[in-house]
């Protein structure tokens, strides 16, 4: 499975010491939007650096064709955190690239939404 993220907010990594506060508020300062996810071990890694939403959905797009998964009658959840709108753009894109059986978008919940705090947005394929 592959899983990738886009946070709006970056307080809980620098809480959680996988960010350090210096870095965080470059992130916000430069309105980068960092796609990160899951590597080969299980770590948080950072995939791509993009600045506005349009770079990072182009990024996403094409993190999911290097991951070279056959997306033929497979399934994908996008799940947010009060950020449907970026959920649809998502979905929208990946269904025009790509041949997934079923895209769900479904909200963040318990634990999830402390993680992706407020509109962060997380994938799953």
């Amino acid at each position: 499975m592959k899983t990738y993220f886009v946070l709006e907010n970056y307080d809980n990594l620098q809480k959680n010491g996988r960010m350090s506060k210096l870095k965080g508020k470059f992130v916000q300062i430069l309105g980068l939007k960092l796609v990160m996810g899951a590597d080969e071990t299980g770590n948080i890694a950072l995939f791509a650096k993009p600045r506005g939403v349009q770079q990072m959905i182009e990024k996403i797009m094409s993190l999911i064709e290097k991951s070279e998964k056959d997306t033929n009658g497979q399934s994908m959840v996008i799940s947010h955190c009060n950020n449907l709108e970026l959920a649809n753009q998502l979905s929208s894109e990946i269904k025009r690239q790509f041949h997934f059986n079923d895209i769900f978008i479904v909200p963040t919940g318990g634990l999830s939404s402390l993680y992706a705090d407020d509109k962060g947005v997380v994938m799953a394929f």
